[in-house]
């Protein structure tokens, strides 16, 4: 069932990746390589007073290489999602895809900053990469587990399963 015929139907689906997820997946990695490619171009250039340095730029131009590399890594598999009821709903190249929750075998999270990362892994079959990775909506304190988080282990205990070994969050 779609997310519009749930709306019509008077089902309230609820968005758990955050409303940010276009703003890192399409504007801050791209928008980085090539602002910070720019300036480095400049450099190489001579246009840039200070950079002309051969071993400074050659230095930058490989942290900007690293440092987009993996924006654009990260950023590039960002998901939209929701939840309604027991299903995940993936939005994926103007395609919806429908992830029963009895078939996530872990669910991961980053707690070491402010923007977490979830990362859902499926069992083989659902969705191409049978991963899921999205930024939920932001939280104020890093290093504590989402609500989110806990809510997702709780439905996925209710739906069952065969990967009755998630752990138990506090």
């Amino acid at each position: 069932m779609r997310l519009q015929d749930m709306a019509s139907k008077g089902e309230a689906p609820q968005r758990i990746s955050s409303s940010s997820t276009g703003f890192w997946k399409w504007v801050f990695a791209p928008g980085w390589m090539l602002f910070v490619g720019g300036a480095i171009l400049a450099g190489w250039m001579g246009l840039l007073d200070g950079l002309s340095w051969d071993r400074g730029l050659v230095l930058l131009t490989a942290i900007w290489l690293g440092l987009g590399s993996f924006f654009l890594w990260w950023a590039g598999r960002l998901e939209h999602i929701w939840l309604e009821g027991d299903l995940l709903v993936v939005h994926r190249g103007g395609r919806e895809i429908h992830v029963p929750l009895k078939s996530v075998r872990a669910i991961t999270e980053t707690r070491w900053s402010r923007v977490k990362a979830v990362t859902v892994e499926l069992e083989p079959g659902h969705v191409p990469g049978d991963e899921l990775f999205f930024v939920p909506p932001l939280r104020p304190l890093p290093f504590l587990s989402h609500p989110l988080v806990k809510d997702l282990y709780r439905r996925k205990r209710l739906a069952g399963s065969r990967y009755a070994s998630l752990p138990e969050l506090p």
